[in-house]
């Protein structure tokens, strides 16, 4: 069953009690999205507010988007009819399906919260600009004149078309699928009309954290094949560019034989095989977008020049990409905020200068040798050539790199990466001294943020876990539930197709009454590696310009790190310790 759209009978007969094809409106109510697609297109008759609706508001009022950087638009027009309250839970939960936000149900939003019964939504075919007044927050006082035609028609002023319900099936399902290899429940009671969701979510609390891993790895690996299967014709052709070229081996080349060398990403060939092996890791991740240097490493034989059967393959990938715009631990180590224009600007030009690493990965068969060769790709971020190549790209010195563990705080492998010889080559290389002395660093933060462990009076510490923060973990849903998302949200007939694969999701989620919550909300170890106390000051004030950021030679962190690892091996064979 469709949901039941009001048709603008009220309106029809005004306008001919008027004999007019013209509506005035004076008043303008500020919603921020999705909520005002949802009141243009049907699915919201109640807005959620702190205080009730003065008679002379209870009438056609125009709708606008707040939240909108830099345009002001109105989108259409609504009826407000009456209001309800104050309201407790249990009314916000019982009437879930008019009001549509599942957070609403958790806690009361306001001290006195009230529901304002809407009817009649009339979407306009264009948004039309209006003059925002500072001070307008929840209203907006004008005159405003529309004609019956600049409004969307089906039928009789039905407004935009609601979301397919084919297309919420299949949303929903291939949604249910991704929860399910994590071990949620996940039923909708009405999946061709507006269902609601219910759903079981196991308690992690209560799991040992070996069992957790079990259940999360398993997700992973379910989730990838998912995600393979979605690339199948893509990964097929791409493997036949591989293949042609010989890039993968079967057989790994013993340490001392190995000849790394690294080459960023350049050429749509390279971006191809970078994806195809990027597609192997165990944790999926999206495909970077905005600053990204991506490098491959290979296997170059050390063989004459005249063999011609002397074949180079990869050993493995690095993916980084700009880092979040939001990320509450790191922000407050570094004591950003978004509370001004001054500390904005200082957190987007320091931002500039840090990237994420998304992507780590040694390519199959090193991947189950027992050398340690996350710890050579990880140090590989600070390469020369990876270094100076960003600043060449994107005019910033790259000054640190960030990782984040996806589950837990010791998650991830940059726990243990020192590297005290690595350290002694730094000073040498650079114009000034290397120092990250992390007691100096926490007295210079003060923050609570900062991981006070015993770690940070170890100094041959590369990469340090600096803070902790929280966020939902987003990753367990595959690329295909992404995808219909998108398709899903774009056939309600929103104004503004959704281009973004997490906003649509969110979207998706709130069209089909689903609180976002239902993805768990992960501890987070942040890790930033590379960062001298100089660089901190550099960061939290954002004046990055002008500044040289350190790196290392390639060769240099390879033989250094095979040197050690070697030494490492032959102590293990000895009965040492590793």
């Amino acid at each position: 069953m469709e949901p039941d759209f009001f048709v603008g009978d009220k309106y029809t007969q005004m306008l001919s009690e008027n004999n007019t094809d013209t509506v005035t409106v004076r008043n303008l109510l500020l919603v921020r999205e999705p909520w005002a697609s949802l009141i243009l297109s049907g699915f919201k008759k109640w807005e959620i507010r702190g205080s009730s609706v003065s008679c002379g508001k209870r009438t056609t009022i125009a709708i606008a988007k707040s939240g909108e950087r830099g345009v002001h638009r109105i989108y259409g027009l609504i009826d407000i009819v009456d209001v309800k309250g104050p309201l407790s839970i249990s009314d916000l939960k019982e009437n879930l399906a008019l009001h549509r936000d599942p957070s609403d149900t958790q806690k009361l939003p306001y001290a006195k919260t009230y529901a304002w019964v809407l009817a009649n939504p009339r979407a306009l075919r264009q948004p039309i600009d209006y003059e925002y007044k500072n001070g307008w927050v929840i209203w907006g006082i004008g005159y405003w004149t529309f004609k019956k035609s600049d409004f969307v028609e089906s039928g009789s002023f039905v407004t935009m078309p609601s979301p397919d319900p084919i297309l919420r099936q299949k949303f929903m399902q291939s949604l249910s699928d991704d929860l399910s290899y994590f071990g949620y429940t996940l039923q909708d009671s009405n999946i061709c009309g507006r269902g609601l969701t219910t759903l079981k979510i196991p308690d992690f609390k209560k799991m040992s954290w070996s069992y957790l891993k079990e259940i999360l790895h398993s997700g992973y690996v379910a989730l990838q094949e998912k995600n393979r299967k979605c690339y199948e014709t893509e990964i097929l052709r791409v493997r036949k560019i591989i293949e042609a070229k010989n890039l993968i081996t079967e057989t790994p080349v013993p340490i001392n034989e190995l000849n790394l060398v690294l080459r960023p990403v350049k050429s749509k060939d390279d971006k191809d095989v970078h994806w195809y092996f990027r597609l192997l890791q165990n944790i999926p991740s999206s495909k970077s977008i905005g600053r990204v240097m991506d490098a491959i490493i290979y296997h170059v034989p050390l063989c004459d020049v005249e063999n011609k059967n002397c074949k180079e393959h990869v050993f493995g990938i690095i993916g980084l990409g700009s880092t979040s715009y939001t990320s509450g631990g790191r922000d407050t180590l570094f004591g950003w905020n978004d509370k001004d224009d001054v500390s904005s600007k200082k957190k987007q030009s320091a931002l500039r200068s840090i990237l994420q690493i998304n992507c780590i990965l040694v390519a199959p068969a090193y991947d189950r040798e027992e050398y340690r060769f996350t710890k050579l790709l990880a140090m590989a971020v600070f390469s020369s050539e990876i270094v100076n190549q960003f600043k060449d790209k994107y005019k910033s010195p790259m000054l640190a790199a960030i990782s984040t563990a996806g589950f837990g705080l010791n998650a991830y492998m940059f726990q243990r990466i020192t590297f005290g010889a690595l350290k002694g080559k730094i000073k040498k290389l650079a114009c000034h001294t290397y120092n990250r002395n992390q007691q100096e660093a926490h007295d210079f933060w003060a923050l609570p943020a900062f991981e006070r462990g015993g770690r940070r009076r170890n100094n041959n510490y590369v990469y340090y876990k600096e803070a902790v923060t929280s966020n939902l973990c987003m990753n367990i849903v595959s690329d295909l539930s992404k995808e219909l998302s998108k398709k899903y949200c774009d056939s309600s007939g929103s104004i503004k197709k959704m281009s973004g694969a997490n906003k649509a999701l969110a979207r998706a989620l709130h069209f089909s009454g689903i609180n976002e919550s239902i993805f768990s909300i992960a501890p987070r170890g942040i890790y930033i590696g590379m960062l001298c106390n100089q660089y901190i000051r550099i960061l939290s004030t954002g004046e990055t310009a002008g500044i040289d950021a350190l790196s290392i030679p390639w060769n240099d962190i390879f033989h250094i790190w095979r040197k050690m690892e070697i030494k490492r091996m032959k102590n293990r064979m000895k009965g040492g310790q590793q």
